[in-house]
């Protein structure tokens, strides 16, 4: 198969996507989303569990920042291609660390005004990771130059949503849009495409995997706090939300293994 015709793919994909989203009637913000399953308190903190679990997501985009500052490269020579695989992964650790104290401050008080700050800095964590899957399955400068776009693009799914709540009139169609698109697109541009990195494709499927693990988890919050009131499932989205994030640490430490930087 082409690369034309992969492209005819993904772009039938995509187009299809927003086509069926937009069929449907608009969806304002389900008031009940706000009240999730477990709303116990602990040391004076609200919701301790969905707000306490965030700092697993906190840690592991500290990690990768961590991560990729250890790992630097102070040779000039080092190649545009690896320059700019490094700077997308920068920029999904600093979308990580930005989502996990949005998502905090969210779950200190739920309601539409505070998800907002919940949802930005995540759609710029979804934006940075269909960038990074764009630069290593399709090319660098193709990775590089989707940055910008699918940053405003999937900021503006939350802006939309958020200026029709105001006016009492929330659509958050756009939005859903985008969460598709990351469910469908993704996985679909690792079997369109090769990756230049060999013996990855493991943890990739599996990141992919726990991936939807979080998306389903969160849909059944409830059923899952029934069980044993242990946990719920919005609380363990966030655990498998950092284990995704700890998953893309674990591809890099095992490429600097393969490409370490230079002495400094």
């Amino acid at each position: 198969m082409n690369r034309a015709v992969r492209f005819a793919i993904l772009a039938s994909v995509f187009v299809g996507l927003a086509v069926a989203v937009v069929k449907l009637p608009p969806l304002p913000q389900d008031p009940a989303y706000h009240r999730f399953a477990d709303q116990r308190s602990l040391f004076g903190i609200p919701n301790t569990a969905d707000v306490g679990s965030n700092l697993a997501i906190l840690a592991a985009g500290v990690w990768g920042i961590v991560l990729m500052w250890r790992t630097r490269r102070s040779d000039t020579a080092d190649s545009l291609a690896r320059s700019t695989d490094r700077w997308l992964y920068w920029r999904f650790y600093l979308a990580a660390v930005l989502a996990a104290v949005g998502s905090i401050y969210y779950h200190l008080a739920p309601d539409d005004h505070q998800l907002l700050w919940d949802r930005l800095p995540l759609a710029l964590l979804l934006a940075s990771f269909a960038a990074i899957v764009i630069a290593e399955r399709i090319g660098m400068k193709a990775g590089l130059l989707s940055g910008l776009p699918l940053l405003l693009l999937a900021v503006g799914t939350v802006l939309y949503w958020y200026a029709g709540e105001t006016r009492g009139a929330g659509d958050l169609r756009p939005y859903l849009w985008l969460q598709l698109a990351a469910l469908l697109l993704v996985p679909l541009t690792f079997l369109l495409f090769d990756s230049p990195y060999s013996g990855e494709a493991v943890l990739w499927w599996g990141l992919l995997a726990v991936y939807a693990l979080a998306k389903v988890s969160e849909q059944l919050d409830h059923e899952i706090f029934s069980l044993g009131h242990l946990i719920s499932g919005h609380t363990l989205k966030h655990l498998l939300a950092a284990a995704v994030i700890g998953l893309t640490i674990r591809i890099r430490l095992d490429r600097e293994a393969l490409h370490p930087p230079a002495a400094r």
